[in-house]
This record gives C-alpha cells, structure tokens and sequence, in this order.
C-alpha cells in the first residue's frame, strides 16, 4: 500500500492531483487546509493537503467453483479396485 500527501490551492485541485497518479481507486484518508507564506498571518495564503492511499497489489475476489466433469464409471470402479488393493495389503501386515 502506497501513501501519499498531495497538495493544491483548492481541496479539488489536490483530489484531482490524487486521482491522476492513483486512479479512481485511491482511498482519501485526510484533507486539511493549511496555511502557507506570509509573516503572523499577514500576506500568506492557504492550501491544501489530501492524504491518499492505493493498494498496489490487486483485491483477491472469491473465485466461482470449479465445475467437475462426470467421472466414467469405468474409471471409477478402477481407481476403487487400486484403493482396495492398497488397503488389503495394509490389512494383511496386522
């Protein structure tokens, strides 16, 4: 996750800033108006700052089951046969 601190003349001018270099998927997390020059308040101006965050790394999204295909019959009867195979040779070690 990347953070960063965007700064404008207007609050929009620093989103528009965010959304060029994060897209539309950034997050603002704070906006502030600070103020900017001047001497005890005299002869400054404002800004703005909006503080972003992106998630580089994409959102894992639930996946659809995967959809199995019909085992033949044959098949199965064989890998059973295998299975029961093993498990004799098990039995008869007892």
């Amino acid at each position: 996750m990347r953070i960063k601190k965007f700064f404008g003349v207007t609050a929009k001018e620093a989103a528009n800033k965010m959304r060029a270099e994060f897209g539309e998927e950034a997050i603002v997390l704070n906006t502030r108006r600070l103020a900017k020059g001047g001497m005890l308040g005299i002869g400054g101006g404002e800004y703005f700052e909006v503080t972003a965050a992106f998630d580089e790394a994409p959102m894992m999204t639930p996946q659809s089951p995967v959809k199995s295909k019909p085992v033949p019959d044959d098949a199965r009867r064989e890998v059973l046969n295998g299975l029961r195979s093993l498990t004799s040779q098990f039995e008869e070690k007892e």
